[in-house]
């Protein structure tokens, strides 16, 4: 069990473009009872974790016997934990404002999206499965254009990325025993003028790497 807890990695890791992947786990009852938890922002003034559970006791019922636990989870913010739904109390010198908690507030930052077109594999290999594969060589592909997936000479792949403007614009692969160039284009507005970021002969990264995949 434990050999399989591996988080896989994505992208090319010598030109430190990729990532490792921590899998979804089934979190069971952990959502459920996260629902009470808020994140509390100091606006104005300093705290410590103490300052702000005393506050929220001082606010509860005399007779209440809640454990007032707050954590430290950035620079002037605390995870805390309530019974039911509490109004926002004041810190003398200190104003806060409470919001409903975030798994994510801890992450240093998030996956970009983007769609690519991809060009170079050839048309009677072009299935929805190998255009993932292809989209993998660079990052993490998740959605694939289905109904234009024969339609022109490329397939287009949304992937996420750690940096879109930097994924190479050639990336060679295996293919049943044959290497093949695919070409990673994404196409957005830039002051109204159409840009074509990964075109051949513009200047952008043409690095090749070369990737065995099935």
């Amino acid at each position: 069990m434990l050999r399989e807890c591996i988080a896989p990695f994505r992208g090319l890791s010598a030109l430190d473009l990729g990532f490792h992947i921590i899998q979804d786990d089934d979190y069971g009852d952990t959502i459920t009872d996260m629902a009470n938890y808020a994140l509390i922002t100091i606006k104005k003034g300093e705290v410590i974790a103490r300052q702000v559970e005393g506050e929220f006791k001082a606010q509860a019922s005399p007779t209440s016997t809640w454990r007032w636990y707050a954590k430290n989870v950035a620079e002037n913010k605390f995870q805390i934990k309530f019974p039911t739904t509490k109004k926002m109390g004041m810190v003398p010198g200190v104003s806060f404002k409470v919001e409903q908690w975030n798994h994510c507030d801890g992450a240093k930052a998030e996956l970009a999206t983007a769609w690519f077109r991809i060009f170079g594999i050839p048309s009677e290999k072009m299935t929805e499965k190998r255009a993932c594969y292809v989209g993998s060589l660079v990052r993490i592909p998740l959605e694939v254009d289905k109904i234009n997936l024969k339609r022109w000479e490329y397939v287009r792949v949304k992937i996420a990325c750690k940096h879109i403007t930097k994924v190479l614009a050639i990336v060679e692969g295996l293919l049943d025993m044959h290497f093949y160039d695919v070409t990673f284009q994404r196409k957005y507005l830039l002051k109204n003028r159409l840009i074509l970021h990964g075109t051949l002969g513009q200047g952008q990264l043409t690095k090749k790497m070369r990737i065995i995949h099935p």
